[in-house]
């Protein structure tokens, strides 16, 4: 569960494996050993961009669960950013929770 090139991938896991052989005890599950309803296939799709409803199993500790995660996604330049922060719905949404506090857009965003 990696996102990425086959090599970059390879690469980056291989840190990561690396760096939990470090610890005792510990050790790497083969994927092909776990069943196809076990939560881990869940985060696979999510990570290859394929959306999955099952992550949303976790909001709903009371019935009706009452948090939805609201990631918009941009190019990582300023001035895209902007765009993002002033496209007119989301203005409205964001700042008319926020104006009356401390936080700053991002804050506000991840909490709301």
């Amino acid at each position: 569960m990696s996102y990425g090139p086959p090599h970059i991938r390879k690469y980056k896991l291989d840190i990561i494996d690396k760096a939990f052989k470090k610890i005792p005890g510990a050790r790497k599950i083969d994927p092909s050993t776990l069943s196809e309803d076990e939560y881990f296939w869940s985060r696979d799709r999510i990570a290859a961009g394929v959306p999955d409803l099952v992550e949303l199993v976790w909001v709903n500790w009371v019935p009706n669960g009452a948090h939805v995660a609201f990631s918009p996604v941009s190019l990582i330049r300023g001035a895209n950013a902007m765009k993002l922060f002033n496209l007119g719905g989301m203005t409205s949404l964001v700042s008319a929770p926020c104006q009356d506090s401390v936080w700053d857009y991002a804050k506000c965003i991840s909490s709301s």
